[in-house]
């Protein structure tokens, strides 16, 4: 009965049952209700002076995507959840490479990578890391002790 069990979560679990996500705010731009802005596309079209429509269709995609990849039921998400989440990936990427692709046109060259979001994550989640490092530590502590007794 357990190993029954155990299957049924191994197989909720690799069909992406239970994937969370994040939304790509450092390639789209913060998520307001309907849409994105802000980000590469915005500082892009600025450095620029010119808009791209065409990116910008492409980027209310990559929003309709990950809006359609959290809608799902909960009781058909097994089946849905895995494809649109696989859609929303997808949409990213075209996106990356788009806009990758316009500002090599534009401005000859490659632009600076988009690292700017780590910053606030780590602002944000600055006590988690740190209890997390603490058990590490005492952790790691503790096993040293414990081999060098032996």
């Amino acid at each position: 009965m357990l190993q029954w069990l155990v299957d049924i979560y191994n197989v909720l679990f690799a069909g992406g049952f239970f994937e969370q996500g994040n939304w790509c705010e450092e390639l789209c731009g913060p998520l307001t209700n309907d849409a994105a802005s802000g980000g590469p596309l915005d500082a892009l079209e600025a450095q620029v002076g010119q808009s791209f429509p065409d990116l910008q269709a492409k980027r209310q995609a990559v929003v309709n995507a990950w809006r359609n990849w959290q809608w799902p039921d909960p009781w058909y998400a097994f089946w849905l959840r895995p494809p649109l989440l696989e859609e929303y990936r997808r949409q990213c990427q075209e996106f990356a490479e788009m806009v990758d692709a316009k500002r090599e046109e534009y401005l000859g060259g490659e632009g600076p990578v988009v690292i700017g979001a780590i910053l606030p994550w780590i602002k944000k989640n600055w006590a988690v890391l740190a209890i997390t490092g603490s058990i590490l530590a005492v952790g790691i502590t503790a096993a040293v002790a414990v081999s060098r007794r032996k």
